[in-house]
């Protein structure tokens, strides 16, 4: 009988929004960027960007991640 894979998965850094960040940014195991996944709170300037809220944003880097 085989061994069951072991599966690693990745990770998403919270943004500090103290530094202006505006996106997750999803790494794998070995600490290599995957994904940067924007986002916008102002409802104006996310209409016009067309860019996820936070909410958004972070489920969509969670998915990513446990992938």
């Amino acid at each position: 009988m085989a061994e069951p894979r072991l599966h690693r998965h990745g990770r998403f850094d919270d943004p500090d929004m103290k530094l202006g960040q505006d996106c997750f940014i999803v790494r794998d195991v070995d600490d290599h960027t995957l994904a940067y996944i924007y986002f916008e709170e102002e409802r104006g300037r996310r209409a016009a960007t067309k860019l996820l809220n936070g909410g958004e944003a972070r489920r969509i880097a969670a998915n990513f991640a446990g992938r």
